[in-house]
């Protein structure tokens, strides 16, 4: 039995704030900052759903690649909500969902791994854990949910994503301490860029 969270990865906003599609802002090595977010969780799960909007449609070849599924959200005015349940409905099987935002690119692959680990190892079987970073006291991302909240997440509205969730299960949320500040840091403005 597969006891690794499905990896969803968020990218499909509108940049508003940026001035420009901030995904394709490049970051690294040459590589724009969905790229290296991509790159991120690709080395700590098998298995990774990219939810992109209409504007990165002919840009996906720089995210395509084995065990990456890329979804198109039609509805992505509606907010990180109805990202969120279309990646829930392609793997309505899964036993749990490591939901991340494309704009955290500084996130270092060993945070995601630790969360992952602690996870499989600890929670797989409590499928209504929820498991997140903690830098510094502050809970981070990405967030790590069992499959108890399957229904909830197909039910999100609007452009809270799933914090709503993690507030009404507080009690069920376990956060790992990290020194990684990029669980903190999403991009909003160019000067967010290091």
């Amino acid at each position: 039995m597969n006891k690794f969270p499905m990896g969803i990865l968020l990218a499909a906003g509108q940049s508003e704030r940026f001035g420009s599609n901030k995904l394709l802002y490049p970051v690294a090595e040459n590589k724009t900052m969905l790229q290296v977010s991509l790159d991120n969780m690709t080395a700590a799960l098998s298995e990774t759903i990219v939810v992109i909007n209409q504007s990165l449609v002919s840009h996906r070849h720089i995210i395509e690649r084995p065990g990456v599924h890329v979804i198109v959200n039609e509805q992505a005015e509606q907010g990180l909500s109805s990202s969120i349940a279309a990646a829930i409905r392609q793997s309505i099987d899964a036993p749990g969902w490591m939901i991340g935002l494309a704009d955290m690119p500084y996130i270092e692959t060993e945070t995601l791994r630790m969360l992952v680990n602690h996870y499989t190892n600890t929670h797989f079987l409590n499928k209504q854990c929820i498991v997140a970073p903690a830098c510094n006291g502050v809970r981070g991302h990405p967030v790590i949910f069992g499959s108890a909240y399957k229904q909830e997440l197909l039910g999100l509205r609007g452009d809270m994503g799933a914090r709503k969730i993690i507030q009404s299960y507080q009690g069920h949320l376990v956060m790992l301490d990290t020194d990684d500040q990029g669980v903190l840091l999403d991009i909003d403005h160019h000067n967010d860029i290091k």
